[in-house]
Parts: C-alpha cells; structure tokens; sequence
C-alpha cells in the first residue's frame, strides 16, 4: 500500500528524475516516517490536514490499523506474565499457555551486546541454520520494504515425529518516542504464493496465531532485552506429549539461550557474517541504531517483572506437566 502511495505522490519527467507533485509535502513526509516505522509519527503529520484525499484517509487507515496491532501486542506481553513460568534462570525467563490447540510461548531475555546485532540474528534468518541445531533450514523469502520481511522456518524434531515448518511476515514498528522499545509484529503467511525448499515436503505445517510478535528495549548496562511471544499450533490432533514439552522447555530453548550467548561474544571479539551483513544493509541497521539510542533505558526493571521473579521458585521438573500422559502420535505425528 505504501508503494501505491508513492507512486500516486510522484512523477517522471522526461529525463527519469522523479519529483514530488505539488502539495503532497505533508503526505510526503507521513510516507518517509511510516517507511521508517514510526506510526504515530505518520499519523501526527495526517491528522494535521483539514481535509484528507481518499488516498490520504486510505493511509491514515492502514497506519491506524498498525498502531493498534502494535499496541495490541505490547498489552500481550504484560499479560503474558501471568501465565505459568516453566523456566527462570541464566537471563531466560520462559511463560507458557495453552488454550485450545494452540500453545503460546514467552521468551524474556538479556543479552550483551547492542540493538543492532541482536537484531541481526532475527533479520538475517538464513543464518540461523549455520548455528542452531534445532532449525536445520532457515530462509528469508523476501523482503518488500526496509522493515517487512518473510521467513521461513523448520524446526527438528525427534522420531516419531516429523519435523515441523512455519511460515511468517514480520512489520518493523519504532515506538522509542511513545513506549522505549521497536516492535516486530509477527503473522502467518500463505505457502501458495511462496517458493518453499524441497525440504518442506517433508515437515508439517505449523499455524502462527495473532498476537505473535518481539519487542527490544535497551538496558541500563549497555545490553538489549528480547521479549518474544509466539502463539503456535503444532499440528498434533492428539495432544503434545509431556515428553515433547519437556525437550522443549528443558533442553531446547535453554541450548537456544546459551548458543545465542555464546554466538554474540564471538561476534564482538571475532567479527563475522552476521556483521557483514550489518555493514551491507545501513539503512537498515544504522537507522535501528539511531533511533534506539534515543531513548533512556528503564532505571530499574518493572513492578511486574520483580512480582513474576519473586513469586517463581524453579522446580527440579515443570510440575506443569507432572499429571500429563505420554500419548504417542505414531509415525505421522
């Protein structure tokens, strides 16, 4: 929609320069801020003009529309400290709900080093594969703006399971000025209009529920906190196992935190792929520097967080699981 926009906004002349048609400057600049995920922003510059086009109301809609989803999705990740904390110790703090068939999941976590390279092991996707074991296939598959991207994902699991795959967009929000933090808003996408690896054949489809999406925020001693919330639906008709649970909770996600851990701190003394990728997209990245250095980082971590940690007391098994059953889904689980 944005790309209609501009084109609506601009005209070639005859020699291929592209100008700006006379009194669009303030769409012009709505349109630059919303490239650039400041929503609010864009929505500042529209609700100053006395009347609005019906493509300027059909922009001042969409960006509507996203400054809801983003807030939408911060009030997730407050309410997500309520569910049950299965796991809180080394930096990681995972919460864990499920309601129907769908499994939703909070991942809280610090990490030393700066915005921009944590949010590289996110953005440059493909990469992920080279150093965590438990996604053996990673893509990107495609990215039609600064901030939108498509990834593709499969996650291994062990026999008699099938391995499983899921398939999202992320939209890049800044919302330093209003809320301290960047914001990635996570959906499912349809496989039928992507070119999806061969491997995919092979795994199961797994469904990505609204409300999915990453918050990152700075911190005092110079780091990044990682908030994400993902609401997933494994495909398993019959229930997932507490075994399988367990894999996940114990053994999976905490190799995940450390291997992160580790893969930052030989990025920082060593250099890698991952910056040199930083180095080739500064559009980007630089602008994700900038703009999160704007803002202060919290003195001290929120009431909500100190109530969570204190009322946590970590068992030697999630007694969540405790009562479950083992319910073998056979060969095509």
């Amino acid at each position: 929609y944005q790309r209609r926009v501009r084109e609506n906004l601009q005209t070639a002349d005859g020699e291929g320069r592209v100008h700006v048609r006379g009194g669009t400057g303030v769409m012009e600049r709505a349109l630059q801020l919303a490239q650039a995920g400041r929503v609010h922003a864009a929505l500042a510059e529209l609700d100053a003009l006395p009347e609005k086009s019906s493509t300027e109301h059909g922009f001042s809609q969409q960006l509507e529309r996203d400054a809801v989803l983003a807030q939408e999705g911060l009030n997730g990740i407050h309410e997500s400290l309520a569910w049950k904390c299965v796991r809180n110790e080394d930096q990681l703090r995972v919460h864990y709900r499920k309601q129907g068939s769908m499994h939703s999941l909070r991942f809280a976590a610090s990490y030393e080093c700066d915005c921009t390279l944590l949010l590289s092991l996110v953005r440059e996707f493909d990469l992920m594969s080279d150093w965590n074991k438990y996604t053996p296939h990673t893509a990107v598959l495609d990215s039609p703006s600064l901030l939108e991207t498509a990834f593709y994902s499969e996650v291994w699991l062990p026999w008699p399971y099938h391995n499983r795959r899921i398939t999202m967009a992320a939209q890049g929000l800044d919302l330093i000025e209003e809320k301290g933090c960047l914001v990635a808003l996570l959906s499912p996408m349809s496989d039928e209009a992507l070119q999806l690896p061969p491997s995919a054949d092979k795994c199961v489809a797994c469904a990505l529920g609204a409300g999915s999406c990453l918050k990152l925020s700075p911190e005092e001693t110079g780091g990044t906190a990682a908030t994400l919330v993902m609401h997933i639906d494994p495909a398993m008709p019959h229930g997932v196992p507490s075994a399988l649970m367990n894999l996940v909770f114990r053994v999976m996600t905490p190799w995940v935190h450390r291997r992160m851990q580790q893969l930052i701190l030989e990025l920082n003394q060593h250099g890698g792929t991952y910056l040199e990728r930083i180095a080739r997209n500064p559009g980007l990245y630089q602008l994700v520097e900038r703009r999160f250095h704007r803002t202060k980082p919290p003195a001290a971590p929120s009431q909500d967080d100190h109530d969570a940690d204190a009322a946590y007391t970590p068992p030697s098994v999630p007694d969540l699981y405790l009562n479950h059953k083992y319910e073998s889904c056979g060969p095509e689980a």
